[in-house]
């Protein structure tokens, strides 16, 4: 399958999925800040029944959230045949749950609290990894 393109100089999209309305809000003014398309989500259900899978070129998700987690996210991303980059974020200090999240294929998994400057780099790079320079 060849690689996806974003046409030059087009904002990306990015779904910001977490159940707490201040975290939500405070990721996506960070990532609005950087120049991108955002979209929140209160859940991963939502995120799928509003189809914002074939919205965005990147995830970001909390890993506990009620109803569909971030794993079983990504897991249903994968099985509807895409390979958006998934970065799940927790606060759980847990390694087996982080562990878990890489196994399912994310694509970084980020600690709450997290430093901003990290979290810039890691979705520059996924977005990257998504939309291959030409």
């Amino acid at each position: 399958m060849a690689p996806v393109t974003r046409p030059l100089h087009s904002p990306s999209h990015v779904a910001v999925i977490d159940d707490d309305l201040s975290v939500r809000r405070s990721l996506m003014s960070l990532v609005r800040s950087l120049g991108h398309v955002v979209a929140g989500y209160q859940s991963a259900d939502g995120f799928l029944a509003e189809d914002g899978l074939q919205q965005c070129d990147c995830i970001v998700t909390d890993i506990q959230m009620l109803g569909s987690d971030g794993i079983a996210l990504k897991r249903e991303v994968v099985r509807r045949g895409s390979s958006i980059p998934v970065i799940m974020l927790t606060a759980r200090d847990d390694l087996a749950l982080h562990a878990r999240a890489k196994a399912s294929g994310a694509f970084a998994v980020l600690r709450k609290p997290f430093d901003v400057n990290q979290f810039i780099d890691l979705l520059e790079r996924a977005l990257e990894v998504h939309f291959p320079a030409s």
